[in-house]
């Protein structure tokens, strides 16, 4: 359940930092520029097109050096969450792997960034009739979680780790990929609600208390009951 906040928390910052349609503008909490080509896509997917291809063509060299600060600002960000959990002499080998992930992400996204069509992540709870993947962890049974993932439960409480990928244009945004959820039915989240009524039988566990208090609801990190709806455009 831990490595599920964590990867959620994750996705959530690269989507921030490094899933944006260009690096011309420092990004920011509002997102305008963002939002304003997902509006345009949604009414005119061509103008759209055209005016993010423009601005992906200024000032490349700027823009390739705000992505890499933006990778670095990745690091940072979610490393804020875990150093307490590390050592001191295993902190810098994960910066550095973490650092290695990101910039993979930044490589993934720079031919969808430069697509005739406007692609944009979406973290919205899938609604009845949308597909949605487990999230199995190594060891977990992905039979099982498979399965249950064909299936829809009543005040079902969800989080979503990793977005769907959607197609924003005609008025309507269309599920490219499958979001990835981890759901309370499954065996991980149960194991954490039990685990968490329980008294620590180690001061190791306490430090991972620390974390559960500092991430309890990091901004953007959202879990759902089953119920939200996802509007379109």
């Amino acid at each position: 359940m831990r490595l599920a906040f964590i990867l959620a928390i994750l996705a959530r910052q690269i989507d921030k930092y490094i899933f944006q349609p260009t690096y011309i503008t420092p990004t920011d909490d509002d997102n305008k520029l963002r939002q304003f080509l997902n509006d345009q896509a949604a009414k005119d997917s061509e103008k759209e097109s055209f005016c993010r291809s423009m601005l992906l063509s200024m000032d490349s060299d700027t823009q390739a050096r705000t992505c890499v600060e933006n990778v670095h600002l990745v690091v940072r960000n979610v490393s804020a969450y875990l150093d307490e959990l590390l050592a001191e002499d295993q902190r810098h080998t994960f910066h550095e792997f973490l650092r290695k992930v990101v910039q993979k992400a930044s490589e993934i996204w720079k031919p969808i960034q430069c697509s005739r069509r406007r692609f944009e992540p979406d973290f919205e709870p899938p609604l009845a009739d949308d597909v949605w993947l487990p999230f199995a962890v190594p060891g977990s049974d992905k039979a099982t979680a498979e399965n249950g993932a064909s299936k829809r439960y009543k005040n079902c409480r969800a989080i979503s780790v990793f977005p769907r990928l959607s197609v924003i244009e005609n008025d309507a945004s269309t599920a490219y990929t499958a979001i990835i959820q981890l759901t309370s039915v499954h065996n991980q989240w149960m194991d954490a609600d039990r685990e968490m009524v329980q008294e620590p039988p180690s001061p190791t566990i306490g430090r991972v208390g620390l974390l559960r208090r500092t991430i309890a609801n990091p901004k953007g990190l959202t879990i759902s009951s089953g119920s939200s709806k996802k509007g379109g455009g």
